[in-house]
């Protein structure tokens, strides 16, 4: 910058009042001193209104002048005008560079800061989204696994710590040491300032959730479940069969047809390789993310030499229409094409078998009218039609031959121009359109949450996928890999910004049976009951007690990977509520567990009453003694109505009383 700019404090009640005084003159005189004496002809000075009656200046960026004249003692400005939007100091401090508590002239030092004053307020939105993508930033520059495997026994709560760990990567949680759990930060509680809900009566967790299903919603967040039968095509990309009836823009037919569907996994991917472009050419407010197609248009019979009837009424009316009207959608590839066509779209517009004319925007689905009646035609023709934002003149002419990789372009009406990407298009006529990233999908966090992982078949779901996953082979890393997918043919990598969390249930399957080649390329983290969640005092039942001693047994007869989570007691509030979860839950867990072994599970229990046995006599089922030759000792679950405080008391404490005193009475 060759004229410097600056920040003058003015404070009405220590010097003057410089609202006032800018009213009344056009030039205004400021004393000089220490911090204002290096000060030039030329400089442009704006004046910070710190102490003022008129609110609409106080505490603001108010006035802009420049530097006239310099005298011994004074610096004579002359009054170039007030904001229309003056700027607070908060904003000025945040996105401007001032770093003291303005007492006293102060240089703008950046030109980054300068542009911020004078495009202020259109600045601030950039600076604010600029911002929020640093915080991002620095969430993809932490130590978090980009792949991590929430793993323990059932009802440890590893679905429900989902949330947290999302948030976590997201930036919106942080760790609380002595709490021991993850609680909501400032940017978080600003974020749920934008959502529909009454934040002051929801709890921590509800906060925490409505904010990870917006971010569901968003599609920054993924989540699905894994199972034996899902597979490659479900996750990655598949071929589908589609009866052409299901498009609504078309004709009802039966006749079949296949197509290649993107799962969650290629979804996420590209979710978070993308991003969107804003075109500003009068009024246009376009969108163009790394997904657009380009497709090439015919406007016309011969489409050579200057533009024809039919274009002249698409650029008039903004709109592409097509022929083929006795053609169903099924019967016509290019009527076909035109339907495939998505808003955001760029479709080019024929000129010669090299050269392109207009180049525009898709904006709409396909509609039908009567069609339109052109000169020298005796009946209205081209019914379906798109409506479009073109984006140059008719006579514009480019050359794309070479973008096409030296491909001439054919008299097919449409098609997709698959060599040509929308960014490589759009140079050609930068002439016309001022670009803004108003959003950059690289730089945020993406995660994909997969719920029993180890459910499913590795091998079949991820496929040659399985080596993209490893940290230093994703995309943007040295050692980054990429792979040609087997049904789009597509080229596809993994980004380094998408994150992955699975879950695993131990009890379900081992560890240390999970595929091989996925347990080196994710971390493991251990989920255990956590006891200190649980009551002390449940109705006279130690629920801490209780669940730990049932563990440590558990563990001793089994193994820690079928111990018995927490979260099976959570809401766990009286007698009743425990013999609930006792019967439908904990009985049939610990039957699955052992077999159906009931003496270790009365083991388990420290014989507390619920199960009960009898010995089966062979005489009592008249058997042979060919087939049973000793006596044998059946099982039963007891009546869980008639279960007592004492039953789950005996399950931790051998001296508990069967028949409790008159003053501790039981309730049920």
């Amino acid at each position: 910058m060759d004229k410097t700019y600056w920040i003058f404090p003015s404070n009405a009640e220590y010097e003057f009042d410089a609202v006032a005084h800018f009213k009344d003159n056009e030039k205004v005189d400021w004393r000089k001193n220490n911090k204002n004496k290096s000060v030039k002809k030329g400089d442009i000075v704006f004046i910070y209104v710190s102490k003022i009656q008129t609110e609409k200046y106080k505490s603001t960026l108010a006035i802009q002048t420049e530097v006239i004249e310099i005298t011994n003692d004074k610096i004579w400005l002359k009054f170039n005008g007030f904001f229309k939007s003056p700027i607070p100091y908060a904003e000025l401090k945040q996105y401007a560079g001032v770093k003291s508590n303005l007492q006293g002239a102060e240089p703008i030092k950046e030109k980054r800061y300068v542009d911020f004053i004078l495009n202020y307020p259109k600045s601030l939105e950039t600076a604010q989204q600029e911002a929020e993508n640093t915080k991002e930033n620095k969430m993809l520059d932490n130590n978090i696994p980009l792949n991590q495997i929430l793993y323990g026994p059932p009802g440890t709560g590893k679905t429900y710590h989902t949330i947290d760990k999302a948030l976590e990567i997201l930036g919106y949680v942080e760790w609380n040491e002595s709490e021991k759990k993850f609680e909501l930060n400032e940017r978080a509680l600003e974020k749920l300032k934008d959502l529909p809900f009454d934040i002051g009566t929801m709890s921590e967790r509800d906060k925490k959730k409505a904010l990870f299903d917006k971010f569901m919603e968003q599609g920054q967040i993924g989540f699905v479940t894994f199972h034996q039968s899902y597979g490659y095509e479900d996750f990655v990309e598949g071929i589908r069969p589609r009866l052409s009836s299901e498009n609504d823009e078309s004709q009802v037919s039966e006749k079949m047809e296949y197509e290649i569907r993107d799962g969650i996994f290629k979804e996420m991917c590209k979710n978070a390789q993308s991003f969107i472009k804003q075109i500003e050419n009068k009024g246009i407010d376009i969108e163009i993310t790394d997904t657009t197609k380009v497709w090439k248009m015919s406007l016309g019979d011969k489409g050579v030499g200057e533009a024809e009837p039919l274009q002249q009424y698409c650029f008039k009316n903004n709109e592409i229409r097509i022929g083929f009207d006795d053609k169903e959608l099924h019967e016509q590839r290019s009527v076909k094409n035109f339907y495939k066509m998505k808003p955001n779209d760029i479709v080019c517009v024929l000129h010669s078998n090299k050269e392109i004319s207009l180049i525009g925007i898709v904006l709409d689905k396909v509609e039908k009218d009567e069609g339109v009646l052109l000169p020298n035609w005796n009946t209205k023709y081209f019914k379906r039609f798109r409506k479009v934002k073109w984006l140059n003149t008719l006579d514009d002419k480019f050359d794309i031959y070479a973008l096409n990789e030296n491909t001439k372009l054919t008299q097919q009406t449409t098609y997709e121009l698959t060599r040509i990407k929308p960014e490589q298009i759009l140079k050609y006529i930068k002439e016309y359109l001022k670009f803004t990233t108003i959003e950059d999908n690289t730089q945020k966090p993406f995660i994909l949450i997969i719920d029993e992982i180890n459910r499913g078949n590795i091998s079949k779901i991820l496929g040659e996928l399985i080596t993209l996953l490893e940290p230093s082979k994703r995309k943007g890393e040295k050692e980054a890999l990429e792979v040609k997918l087997p049904y789009s043919k597509e080229p596809f990598s993994v980004p380094n910004n998408l994150y992955i969390i699975g879950t695993m249930n131990t009890a379900d399957r081992s560890i240390a049976l999970l595929d091989t080649a996925l347990r080196r390329r994710f971390e493991f983290i251990e989920m255990i009951p956590d006891f200190s969640k649980l009551s002390a005092d449940c109705d006279g039942v130690d629920l801490q007690k209780l669940l730990k001693v049932m563990n440590n047994r558990i563990e001793f007869l089994l193994d820690r990977e079928r111990t018995i989570g927490h979260a099976f007691f959570i809401d766990v509030k009286n007698l009743s509520d425990l013999k609930a979860v006792f019967n439908n839950k904990i009985l049939p867990l610990l039957q699955e567990y052992f077999y159906d072994d009931y003496a270790k599970i009365n083991a388990v229990l420290n014989d507390n009453g619920m199960l009960e046995s009898k010995t089966m006599r062979d005489m009592e089922i008249s058997l042979s003694d060919d087939f049973v030759d000793t006596d044998k000792r059946v099982w039963k679950i007891t009546d869980s109505s008639q279960w007592k405080r004492w039953n789950f008391q005996k399950i931790y404490d051998n001296n508990a009383k069967k028949n409790p005193s008159p003053d501790n009475t039981e309730s049920s």
